[in-house]
């Protein structure tokens, strides 16, 4: 280490600083995203709809496997609960930011939040 110390010049140092103070703006751009003022459900029926991101409320989407319940509140949504045996969509809980999505492939149940600059422009299933 004492040796790395002695080859250093102080430029290298303003250089590593410059280096590292980028890497987080980039982290934190980049990490950053839009907040949701929709969340779209679709189900596999094909009637797919939207909701107001900011509203509170409960929905209760039915699936081929039963009932999947979903909540929306300031601006985040969440699978409650869903028929499916892993319930990995339940455990995504609360989406927070546009472009993310939980899905309940079993049930053909997905909820996304949407803003005006989406990270993707379609999710299929």
């Amino acid at each position: 280490m004492r040796r790395w110390l002695t080859l250093a010049k102080p430029g290298d140092a303003v250089i590593f600083v410059i280096a590292l103070a980028l890497l987080v703006g980039l982290w934190l751009g980049l990490a950053r995203g839009d907040r949701a003022w929709q969340v779209d459900i679709m189900r596999a029926s094909g009637a797919d709809f939207s909701v107001p991101a900011w509203t509170s409320q409960t929905l209760h989407i039915e699936g081929p496997l039963g009932e999947t319940v979903i909540e929306i509140a300031r601006g985040r949504a969440r699978v409650v609960s869903s028929p499916c045996e892993q319930k990995i969509c339940v455990l995504a809980g609360w989406l927070e930011h546009a472009g993310e999505t939980a899905a309940c492939l079993p049930n053909r149940v997905a909820i996304s939040l949407v803003s005006a600059d989406s990270r993707f422009d379609a999710v299929n299933f």
